[in-house]
């Protein structure tokens, strides 16, 4: 995925275990088909980023709703 569009975001997707989903689904897209890697495993990886990035999502929930 080289772009993504924010016009389909809603506070749903901010939502803790919806955001590490989210999280999950665009590092297996970003993988590519070649990734052998179980969907576990991924979102296991992912919770890192979904960590990191969490007062960031908190804003852009506050925002959307606002």
């Amino acid at each position: 995925m080289c772009a993504f569009t924010y016009l389909r975001m809603n506070p749903e997707l901010f939502k803790a275990e919806n955001w590490g989903r989210f999280v999950g689904f665009v590092k297996k897209m970003g993988e590519g088909r070649d990734s052998h890697r179980c969907w576990e495993e991924v979102e296991r990886e992912a919770e890192h980023f979904v960590h990191v990035t969490q007062p960031l999502v908190q804003e852009a929930a506050v925002a959307l709703t606002h």
